[in-house]
């Protein structure tokens, strides 16, 4: 039966060409299937492509060249790290050495008996305490802080270890200077 009307369909559309032919569209309906055209143009999606491709290369090479860099500092951080540590090193050879040279000054000029001994010596063993605190921390939590308050600590001990030393001296000229007042 469906047949037999597709057939009459067929039939009525043969007859009556001409009078579906001479009718024209709107322009309306032109122009909206010209914006579809436009926005389903190959070239048009070609271009839509071609700018994710162009994208997702300058995110690549852009991506690594940061990796690039990160792998690079990172090494030469690790290569500045190793040299301050050997500068840290010799530093805090430098400054031992010369504690050890001021100590043995003071401990040559000062007997147990002097008042400025005991301060002295609270004072040295205090700053010895507390580098040790800080040679702990730096073997757990290497870092310039810590470093940097190691030297600190070296540096004040040398300074203590010099005004102990200036105030020594004075003393002595006092004294020199009073017996040679007493001998004339």
């Amino acid at each position: 039966m469906e047949y037999k009307t597709k057939d009459k369909l067929e039939q009525f559309i043969r007859d009556h060409r001409s009078e579906f032919d001479s009718a024209e569209p709107p322009a309306e309906i032109w122009k909206a299937v010209s914006r579809q055209l436009d926005n389903t143009d190959p070239v048009n999606e070609t271009n839509q492509w071609l700018w994710i491709w162009k994208a997702a290369a300058i995110l690549f090479f852009g991506l690594s060249a940061y990796l690039f860099t990160q792998i690079i500092g990172n090494e030469r951080t690790d290569i500045m790290w190793e040299q301050q540590i050997t500068e840290f090193e010799n530093a805090e050879q430098y400054y031992n050495n010369i504690i050890h040279v001021k100590r043995q000054e003071l401990i040559n000029y000062l007997d147990e008996k002097s008042p400025f001994y005991y301060d002295f010596k609270k004072d040295i063993s205090e700053l010895d305490s507390m580098y040790i605190l800080l040679k702990d921390d730096f073997d757990t939590n290497s870092n310039d802080l810590v470093m940097d308050a190691m030297i600190r600590n070296l540096q004040l001990r040398i300074e203590i270890m010099d005004r102990q030393l200036q105030i020594i001296q004075k003393v002595k000229q006092v004294k020199n200077k009073n017996n040679d007042d007493v001998t004339i």
